[in-house]
């Protein structure tokens, strides 16, 4: 990314493909967790990680909570987790 910048690219243009890049590498796949972990340690470390955390947290909102993170200096998690009853077991179960 850094180079990327260097040569004149935006980072909200080349953060996602980045993070994307390292999830697909062989022993380096990331959760949604884990890749809020290292927004949050680039964001105090990176000379431009401020801009990556309020990025990320724009990019990561479903309502306006990424606002409310960016104005408070926090970072959103991306986890995300999907219950659905068609893929239970226990619901297909006749009784």
């Amino acid at each position: 990314m850094e180079a990327k910048i260097a040569g004149g690219e935006k980072l909200e243009d080349i953060a996602d493909s980045a993070g994307h890049e390292v999830d697909r590498r062989p022993g380096f796949g990331i959760t949604g967790f884990m890749y809020g972990c290292a927004v949050g340690m680039i964001a105090k470390a990176w000379i431009h990680g401020e801009a990556l955390r309020r990025w990320h947290n724009l990019k990561t909102q479903i309502g306006t909570e990424g606002e409310k993170a960016n104005e408070s200096g926090g970072v959103l998690n991306p986890a995300l987790i999907n219950i659905s009853e068609t893929n239970n077991p226990v619901s297909e179960r006749k009784v």
